[in-house]
């Protein structure tokens, strides 16, 4: 007679597994075919990803699209062309050729006000600032590098200057960043989805540097299905907490003025309940992670507190920071809010300097930076 076999404990394991196998394969294949795996909705574009010069970034969300022929824009709204032109390391600045000895670099850091949202490369605060000091100091070959980017937080410029920055051996960084660190989460690129409307900028940095998870994610549809439905649970969740606008007096602004844009909504979404993009802690590390980048690399640092067209004179974490730790703030209030001007001409739009404003802003800044560098 034949012996009963007893199955071995390897062997349990096996066949226990076996079903739970099956079972996840099914639901692979169910996510694949009915396309449950996407998300459900979008941010808008910003205007640079219509431009074409903007492209997804593995460290930065988004960054500027290396190239070599210049992009012309005509918008109804401006009296001129808009001519932007960005180097083969993403920077609206000519070819940076190697440091020459002697040579002062500045790189200036920031938001659409930086990069000259509407503006050509020569007008904006970072060139004619750059053609000033270089007037006034023949002697020695002075750059400002425009390495501003639209819709950039402070943590987005922050991680630049750690990751790429460094590598253009600045002497000094000017810092200019506020309105972008207090809008909802929901404007960024329109990479941006369900999942990151429920981080901040750096929870979803965070998110997406998971060694195991990132993997996961980009091959497998079932996990990208858990992913997003977990989102939007969380997403629903978030209701009047008042994350965003509400807190806009706070920078000097009765109103943010900028009301989230959201594409292929499927979701219950509270906007209002969705969080900063920057919370106010965070905004007081990444002051401090910038000052540590500078000091660790014997670069001068000058943080300008930004202003809008309807900013208001204020004391903030910006001022704060700066007074606490005696960094360097340049007050960009008494550049665009002058007496002898009205402001509606200092303003494209509700936030964005005009040629003027970026002229005042470069005219304010030169003896700013010009004793920063004597300070030296």
């Amino acid at each position: 007679m034949a012996k009963n076999r007893k199955l071995t404990p390897p062997k349990l394991v096996i066949f226990s597994l076996v079903p739970a196998l099956a079972l996840l394969i099914a639901a692979e294949v169910a996510c694949r075919v009915l396309d449950l795996a996407t998300p459900s909705v979008h941010s808008a574009e910003l205007p640079e990803q219509r431009y074409g010069i903007m492209q997804a970034d593995p460290d930065l969300f988004w960054s500027m699209k290396p190239t070599t022929a210049p992009v012309t824009v005509k918008l109804a709204e401006l009296e001129d062309p808009m001519r932007i032109e960005v180097n083969s390391l993403g920077l609206r600045y000519p070819e940076l050729p190697a440091k020459e000895a002697g040579e002062y670099r500045i790189l200036s850091l920031g938001e659409s006000s930086t990069f000259g949202a509407y503006i050509s490369n020569n007008k904006t605060y970072s060139a004619r600032l750059e053609a000033a000091l270089d007037g006034a100091d023949p002697t020695r070959r002075i750059r400002v590098i425009n390495g501003g980017v639209s819709a950039w937080s402070s943590f987005q410029s922050v991680l630049y200057l750690e990751l790429r920055g460094l590598k253009l051996q600045p002497d000094m960084v000017l810092f200019y960043h506020e309105f972008n660190d207090y809008l909802p989460s929901s404007l960024r690129s329109s990479d941006n989805t369900e999942v990151g409307l429920a981080q901040t900028d750096k929870q979803l940095h965070e998110s997406r540097r998971g060694f195991v998870q990132r993997p996961l994610v980009a091959r497998s549809a079932l996990i990208r299905f858990l992913v997003y439905r977990s989102a939007r649970s969380k997403v629903s969740a978030m209701r009047g907490r008042g994350g965003s606008a509400k807190i806009a007096a706070n920078i000097g602004l009765p109103a943010i003025g900028a009301n989230p844009q959201l594409v292929g909504e499927d979701i219950e979404i509270d906007h209002d309940g969705l969080p900063r993009r920057v919370s106010s802690s965070e905004r007081r590390e990444n002051f401090a992670e910038l000052k540590r980048i500078c000091d660790t690399n014997d670069i001068k640092l000058v943080i300008i507190h930004p202003a809008y067209r309807a900013t208001r004179a204020h004391e903030c974490i910006l001022t704060g920071f700066c007074e606490a730790h005696q960094v360097l703030m340049f007050e960009a209030i008494d550049a665009l809010h002058r007496d002898d001007t009205p402001v509606k001409d200092m303003f494209i739009d509700t936030a964005h300097p005009s040629a003027l404003g970026h002229q005042y802003l470069a005219d304010g800044l030169l003896p700013f930076v010009q004793a920063a560098m004597a300070a030296d």
